[in-house]
């Protein structure tokens, strides 16, 4: 017997307490209310799989499915038709709420170029989703890294080589270094370039810089927290560690352990906090050790 539910304020009242995500809230209800427009309609606010088990005809229906990229989330493009996942306005909106969602788009529109060119203006993650030759057509991925230096992760292997296209997204933010390719990461002006936009880029760098004392020293200058990253050889290296400190008191963190008892390293602490540069050491001072606090006659912040 079947036992589904038949009527529409009964099923919509289900669908409100069920949640968005449960396909198994929509198999409760009945084939003629999922078949029905107005109804699906109604109900695709409140589940996005009403989309997916409703009929072929309503999957194809251009008014429904748009309503069920806007209300029902992104994902809901998934369950449209080949012929309405051809469809560029169709795409575009769902497109606009996640990037991702491209990967459900058709094959001539993840290789139809000025098509990318605005779902890339709309999501920097639908990048991902673009035929193999657009991720390997410079003019794409150039206009996708200035709109977004994040674009480099899905770019070819050729394009994350590209010094130029490189140099673009670090100088946005430096963890974009992280998607360049071995060899860049192993430039010194490239990552000299990323530390100087985030410290902590030197995470990226190739273990060689990262054991590079010239490199370091030059690294730590533009940010002392940089030091995170560098090799266990220079943590342990006193004079890298001092110019660390002196950049940014925080630095003390990443020094080896003997370093952050030298006397010498804690004392320019204690004269920067002198020099009230409260801002640069205040956070370094929470890692100065109760016996350095004994020493220097320190009160924890």
């Amino acid at each position: 017997m079947d036992d589904k539910i038949t009527n529409k304020e009964e099923a919509l009242a289900l669908l409100q307490r069920g949640g968005n995500f449960y396909e198994s809230v929509v198999r409760e209800i009945s084939e003629s209310l999922l078949n029905d427009k107005e109804f699906v309609l109604e109900a695709l606010p409140y589940n996005r799989n009403v989309l997916k088990l409703t009929s072929e005809d309503l999957q194809d229906d251009k008014e429904v499915v748009l309503k069920a990229v806007e209300k029902s989330g992104f994902l809901a493009l998934e369950f449209a038709s080949k012929d309405l996942q051809n469809d560029k306005e169709v795409v575009l909106k769902a497109v606009e709420q996640n990037g991702c969602v491209f990967k459900f788009a058709s094959e001539d529109l993840q290789n139809d170029k000025e098509f990318v060119f605005k779902a890339v203006a709309q999501n920097i993650n639908a990048l991902k989703h673009a035929s193999e030759l657009l991720k390997d057509d410079k003019e794409v991925v150039l206009r996708a890294v200035e709109q977004d230096g994040r674009a480099l992760e899905y770019a070819s292997e050729t394009f994350k080589n590209d010094k130029e296209l490189v140099f673009r997204a670090v100088e946005q933010n430096g963890w974009n270094l992280k998607f360049a390719s071995e060899d860049l990461r192993n430039d010194k002006e490239v990552v000299l370039k990323a530390v100087a936009r985030n410290g902590y880029a030197l995470e990226f760098a190739s273990e060689d810089l990262q054991n590079d004392k010239q490199f370091v020293l030059k690294a730590i200058e533009l940010h002392g927290s940089a030091l995170e990253y560098a090799s266990e050889t220079l943590k342990d290296d006193r004079e890298v560690v001092l110019k660390a400190v002196e950049q940014d008191g925080r630095a003390l963190e990443y020094a080896s352990e003997e370093l952050q008892n030298d006397e010498e390293v804690l004392a320019i602490i204690e004269e920067l906090a002198k020099k009230g540069k409260n801002h640069t050491v205040g956070c370094g001072r929470r890692y100065v050790t109760k016996t350095q606090l004994k020493l220097h006659s320190w009160k924890a912040d």
